[in-house]
């Protein structure tokens, strides 16, 4: 008996949560890791307000290469400023 389930198919629409850090005005930030979105890294944020948005622009990839080596790939530095790396070019960027 072969199973029409596989393993991409089960984690396909799943969605990692990682590295939730809470900010001043009771923002809270958190990176989604998004496999629908061709594993696409996701900088999320929780306003205060209690709505949801990314915090980076879609085209872009919280990611970085040095991850492995004690690095992070994103900070959030207050309530509306994240910082964060670019998967595709590795660099720096700052969004408010």
């Amino acid at each position: 008996w072969r199973t029409p389930m596989t393993a991409a198919k089960v984690t396909e629409a799943v969605v990692g949560l990682a590295q939730v850090q809470p900010c001043a005005d009771d923002a809270v930030y958190w990176l989604e890791a998004r496999p629908a979105e061709g594993g696409r890294n996701v900088v999320v944020r929780r306003t205060a307000a209690g709505a949801t948005e990314e915090a980076i622009p879609r085209d872009k990839n919280a990611r970085t290469r040095v991850h492995e080596y004690g690095g992070g790939a994103w900070l959030a530095l207050d309530a509306e400023r994240v910082a964060y790396t670019n998967f595709a070019d590795q660099r720096v960027y700052v969004n408010a």
